[in-house]
């Protein structure tokens, strides 16, 4: 069989020239999303506040003594948890290293735990309920020890 480059350019050129109602509608709405999703997480307060405290903004910050890496200090235990919630290892170890991937782990872990605090005490999660989830865990709004973390967290707000 021959294959005629000439036609097939021309077939990709028309597909491309005319797409169909569906991909553009598909096209459009990932103008638009993508973006958006982009600027909303990166646009965080909390986000913004929790990599100040954690690491001074610095993504290749190491805590030896916990094992924590990154902008947001994420332990192995996050990165755990976030492949857990979505039922897949999505994130890897050196997913804490890069300061996308951390965003997005920080947003999945604290938004699953937050989401669990909301269904069981029937109130809305605060920020502060928030940071001390970052730094305390599931639990760690419950945590006294906690708390001094949000303070400190608060200031960067």
């Amino acid at each position: 069989m021959t294959v005629n480059a000439p036609d097939l350019l021309d077939k990709l050129v028309q597909r491309i020239e005319r797409p169909s109602a569906g991909a553009v509608a598909a096209f459009l709405a990932l103008l638009v999303a993508v973006p958006a999703v982009v600027f909303w997480l990166t646009d965080d307060p909390l986000w913004r506040a929790i990599i100040a405290v954690e690491s001074g903004g610095n993504s290749r910050a190491f805590n030896p003594a916990t094992g924590a890496a990154g902008i947001a200090q994420i332990t192995q235990a996050v990165v755990d948890d976030c492949n857990a919630i979505l039922g897949r290892r999505r994130f890897t170890d050196d997913d804490r290293w890069d300061t996308r991937e951390s965003l997005l782990m920080f947003h999945i872990y604290v938004n699953h735990w937050a989401k669990r605090y909301e269904k069981e005490t029937g109130t809305e999660a605060t920020d502060d309920v928030r940071a001390r989830i970052w730094n305390g865990g599931p639990g760690g709004y419950l945590l006294p020890g906690t708390v001094a973390y949000w303070e400190r967290v608060r200031e960067h707000l």
